[in-house]
């Protein structure tokens, strides 16, 4: 094809892929809130916000300066760039949304015009754009794409595919234009780091077509791929998975590669029924650590026939033959970005996902279209029809599949209930939910999920934390004091302290409410009253005054201060001090209503011979119509 044509088919690639992610996955991703990591990615990064920081960028992890507890291995700077241009401009969830769509589409559609200016130089320029279609219809259908474009955190994987496929189109270019292959290819680097997997087709590429010039370009490629893992490596070295999101992490060897052979048969599953797709697949989901005999022999043989097949069609391939060059390419792409989330070759950071399915998906949707487009052209009137009815049943349950599972995605509320309800020994989505129910005042519910992902996973000490949360909030002390016991041997870091604090201030515990506050970096004016109370009833002048100074209150004249106080008094066993406290604000405020009723009642039990004068003292004012 000439280089106007090729770009004209782009462009109505580009356009059908655009279609028909608006049509499918549209309605969600205008809905879209955030979900899951696009909190600590996004809003709680401060990388990921305006001004951009490109420097800080560089040195720093995906999820910029966030707790140790996650993944700390990886960087994605140019994604976190767009982020933070997107904040300048003002882009909420839904602008977001949009532009994940949009990236998407015009990485499909340039995707399938690179796959017809493959066919087309390959001599089979009658297929071409038949080809071209066809991959870009099958590749915009797949379901497994929505958890990367209807969750913004997940923008690294069409980010990344966008910028390989402009590498790969450069890397078909005459002249000088092929150096942009280089450009291309460092940027996806900076998307996703998985796009290292992409030397290895163009490595194939480039020996196959015996082509010095490319083979430069992808020379350079290499070199720059070196320098940029060399950097990361130095600056932040990959961390070790944790056992919640990665249940092979730390196993012997044969029992991590049993479970990735099983990884590689659910993918191939999941590709060719892509139906009931959950958004977790972590600890407890999948039995990784001891799965079915039948579902590990059925990866390791489909491993192997992948393997055999690669090196047959790569030899072929090396020989001349355009078609088995093609069938190589996407084999290899397949294999290449798989291949180090299969789990065979070292434990990754994740069990697995459905967004890492994005470039295999690619890959073998580039096949599949070829395969159908010549399949087409010996077929006749009757075969054609048949494959016609075909894809257009693959392509509708695809679609219904893809739309049913982005409607999922639109809230956190609507996205845990549905990982529940598919996987319901999630641990993450079981967390998730009991999250979302003890923040819409759903303790009970909220405990439910709790204790069974603490069952599931009894080292999570988040889990743990906030059932502690939720039993507190059921009134149920002994099981909540229980629980936070379970935690006593580790670091009290911040939640672990505020968890201690609500357990001790609500079943009386005041001690250890006050020196969980105590360890607090500074008094929190959200949290001033419920350290107040700690602090009053464990006898702690100096924390009750630190914490009214954050809250910017004389407690003595405050009511609200002094019943906070009085709630404290009477749970530590000392209703004199609570009555003392009730006379000073009497004598500060004397025109409160109620509060001559409530000393009255007090006085005519206390027996303390010291406030007896103070009480005769508060009825004659009450007499004088003081209160």
């Amino acid at each position: 094809m000439r280089a106007h044509d090729e770009a004209r088919v782009a462009l109505r690639l580009c356009g059908v892929a655009l279609l028909l992610l608006a049509v499918t996955l549209g309605p969600a991703a205008w809905q879209a809130g955030y979900v899951l990591d696009d909190r600590p990615a996004i809003l709680e990064n401060p990388l990921a916000h305006w001004p951009p920081q490109p420097s800080a960028l560089l040195h720093a992890p995906w999820f910029g300066p966030a707790p140790a507890w996650r993944d700390q291995g990886v960087s994605r700077p140019l994604t976190t760039l767009l982020f933070a241009l997107e904040d300048g401009v003002g882009l909420g969830s839904r602008g977001r949304h949009l532009v994940s769509l949009l990236l998407a589409a015009l990485g499909i559609g340039l995707f399938g015009a690179l796959v017809a200016r493959g066919v087309a130089l390959a001599g089979r320029a009658e297929l071409a754009v038949r080809a071209g279609l066809l991959t870009t219809l099958l590749a915009a259908l797949h379901p497994t794409h929505v958890e990367a474009i209807v969750g913004v955190a997940n923008r690294p994987e069409p980010l990344a595919a966008l910028l390989l496929v402009l590498a790969g189109h450069a890397l078909l270019a005459a002249g000088p234009a092929r150096w942009w292959a280089v450009l291309c290819f460092g940027a996806a680097l900076l998307a996703k780091e998985s796009a290292i997997a992409a030397l290895a087709p163009a490595a194939l590429w480039v020996f196959a077509r015996r082509d010095r010039r490319a083979g430069a370009v992808v020379a350079a490629m290499v070199a720059l791929a070196a320098g940029w893992l060399a950097f990361r490596l130095s600056t932040f070295p990959l961390a070790t998975p944790s056992a919640i999101d990665n249940a092979l992490a730390g196993t012997p060897t044969w029992v991590r590669l049993r479970g990735g052979f099983y990884l590689v048969a659910a993918a191939a599953g999941r590709l060719a029924l892509p139906f009931g797709l959950a958004p977790d697949y972590s600890l407890d989901v999948l039995p990784v650590r001891d799965p079915p005999l039948a579902g590990w022999l059925a990866g390791a043989a489909l491993s192997l026939a992948v393997a055999a097949l690669l090196l047959r069609q790569g030899r072929a391939a090396l020989r001349g033959d355009a078609g088995a060059l093609g069938v190589a390419l996407a084999l290899l792409a397949a294999a290449a970005f798989y291949g180090p989330v299969s789990q065979l070759p070292f434990a990754a950071t994740l069990t697995t996902a459905d967004r890492v399915l994005w470039m295999p998906q690619l890959a073998l949707a580039g096949l599949g279209g070829v395969w159908s487009a010549g399949w087409w052209q010996r077929a006749d009137v009757r075969r054609r029809r048949v494959l016609v009815f075909v894809l257009a049943a693959v392509g509708l349950a695809w679609a219904a599949s893809a739309t049913e599972t982005a409607l999922d995605w639109r809230t956190p509320e609507s996205l845990a209930a549905r990982g529940v309800q598919l996987a319901p020994r999630s641990v993450k989505m079981r967390y998730n939910l009991g999250r979302l129910r003890l923040e819409a005042g759903d303790p009970a519910a909220a405990a439910e999920h709790f204790e069974v992902a603490r069952a599931i996973a009894p080292q999570d000490a988040a889990t743990e934390v906030l059932l502690a949360q939720a039993l507190t909030r059921l009134g149920d002390c002994a099981r909540g004091t229980a629980s936070l016991a379970r935690l006593a041997a580790l670091p009290q870091d911040r939640g672990l302290r505020l968890a201690r604090l609500d357990l001790g201030v609500r079943c009386g515990a005041f001690a250890a409410a006050a020196d969980a506050a105590s360890g607090l970096r500074a008094p929190d004016p959200a949290l001033a009253e419920r350290i107040y109370i700690a602090a009053i009833g464990a006898g702690d002048a100096g924390l009750a005054a630190r914490a009214a100074r954050a809250a910017g209150v004389e407690p003595k004249a405050e009511p609200r201060w002094v019943a906070a106080a009085v709630f404290a008094e009477d749970r530590a066993g000392r209703p004199a001090a609570a009555l003392a406290r009730l006379l000073d604000l009497a004598a500060a405020r004397p025109d409160l209503p109620g509060l001559a009723t409530q000393i009255r009642r007090r006085c005519d039990k206390n027996q303390e011979e010291g406030l007896r004068q103070r009480c005769a003292d508060s009825w004659r004012g009450a007499e004088g119509g003081g209160r």
